[in-house]
């Protein structure tokens, strides 16, 4: 019995050593975390996608999976723009927004 649907596969990915696997995926994770550029979110973002098309995951569950995580990110995103002082504000029918606030969730869930 298997708990997680992208764990059976013939990819290289998937018969690579799992302590490896940790290792890297917490050493990238880290660099991209702590970047403050767009450089090394969208290098991130570009390996994930290659690493999704060479693991030949299908895309419905992939997908079906980001979505109930990336609720969260939609929650920041409405709230850190309403929360976060400083830098230029945004006038929206009455509620101020803060455009730096906003680059900063942007920035957050790259």
């Amino acid at each position: 019995m298997t708990f997680e649907q992208f764990s059976d596969g013939t990819s290289f990915l998937h018969r690579a050593d799992p302590k490896g696997k940790l290792i890297s995926t917490g050493v990238l994770s880290l660099v991209i975390a702590l970047s403050q550029t767009w450089v090394p979110a969208l290098l991130g973002f570009l390996l994930a996608f290659t690493l999704v098309l060479t693991a030949r995951l299908s895309w419905t569950k992939l997908l079906r999976r980001l979505l109930i995580v990336n609720s969260f990110n939609l929650l920041l995103c409405l709230l850190l723009p309403l929360t976060y002082t400083g830098g230029n504000t945004i006038s929206l029918i009455g509620i101020n927004l803060s455009s730096t606030g906003f680059f900063l969730a942007v920035l957050i869930i790259r």
